[in-house]
């Protein structure tokens, strides 16, 4: 049998290897699935070839790595695009909610005390998000848990 130093996960019996080269394939990338392939048929026994059907088999296990590898790619950048939408759909939404509270009275609990206020205005922030503004007060959106319509006293 030929040395095999520096290959890893090959060996003179073309069962074992094949089936070791689809183990392995799970868990490496494609440049080192074609480099242990290349080493597999290097050296491989001469008189005991790899059949068409091994060859044919391994292809095709490294064409669906590679389809693997791509539909991984596609659904990974799907998946940020759909966080994205998903973060600015629920900006929206709570802009929205912001603007049809400004001149109604709110309820909301702060840091364990209540505030009560006429909202006057809001505004947006990268880490509270909305936050209305009540006379002299801050309330995060997330806070309120009552609108009513302003009344004067």
């Amino acid at each position: 049998m030929a040395d095999t130093t520096g290959v890893s996960g090959t060996s003179g019996s073309t069962s074992s290897s094949s089936s070791t080269s689809s183990s392995v394939s799970k868990s490496i990338d494609v440049n080192a699935f074609l480099k242990l392939l290349t080493a597999e048929m290097k050296y491989q026994d001469p008189l005991d070839p790899m059949s068409n059907t091994e060859s044919m088999a391994q292809l095709a296990q490294f064409s669906a790595l590679q389809q693997e590898s791509a539909l991984n790619t596609t659904m990974t950048s799907y998946v940020t695009k759909q966080e994205d939408t998903n973060t600015s759909l629920l900006s929206g939404i709570a802009t929205s909610q912001a603007t049809n509270m400004i001149g109604k009275d709110i309820e909301a609990s702060v840091d364990g005390s209540t505030v009560t206020g006429k909202v006057s205005g809001f505004t947006v922030t990268s880490d509270e998000g909305v936050v209305l503004t009540c006379g002299d007060k801050q309330v995060p959106l997330v806070d309120v848990y009552s609108v009513k319509e302003h009344t004067t006293a």
